[in-house]
């Protein structure tokens, strides 16, 4: 369907499958002509939208849109999937709005990875038998640096010689 499509819009085709291809299948990369107000290109579709769709969303004033890029936001999908989203503004040499490229996360792989990380790093809260641990130089040591690095927000790696000290 490049043919199709406006020549401005077409370098952009490359950095669209590029997208897609790096984030499998998690990323859905929509381009838009805003001109003819119809979808022209789209890889990895996980929602039921083509080549030659009409916008979803009626764009209003393209020429009052500054920013370059609006985003990240939450969206959820036609299917109810929660995805993070952000939307580029192509422009042409004369700064005029020309199409406009989403760029749709699906998190629910993630958010599912992070509720299961969650439950297998859950701590026991409990206080630790005094009688195990109160002989540790070792433990107390850790737990020292640890607060110090905290206090500090600096990683173990980024102390100076004399922040060992």
């Amino acid at each position: 369907m490049i043919s199709l499509m406006k020549k401005e819009l077409k370098p952009y085709v490359a950095l669209c499958d590029a997208i897609g291809k790096l984030f499998y299948p998690n990323v859905e990369v929509v381009m838009h002509d805003l001109e003819a107000k119809k979808l022209v290109h789209i890889v990895n579709a996980f929602s039921k939208r083509r080549v030659g769709d009409t916008m979803i969303s009626e764009l209003k004033d393209l020429g009052s849109i500054k920013e370059n890029w609006v985003g990240p936001y939450d969206k959820t999908s036609s299917e109810g999937k929660r995805l993070k989203a952000v939307s580029i503004i192509v422009r042409d040499v004369e700064e005029k709005p020309l199409g406009m490229i989403c760029i749709n996360y699906n998190t629910e792989p993630i958010e599912t990875l992070f509720e299961s990380l969650k439950g297998f790093l859950h701590v026991n809260t409990e206080a630790k038998p005094s009688v195990l641990f109160s002989q540790s130089w070792r433990e107390h040591t850790d737990e020292t640096i640890e607060k110090y690095l905290s206090r500090k927000n600096i990683a173990l790696s980024g102390l100076s010689s004399e922040d060992k000290k």
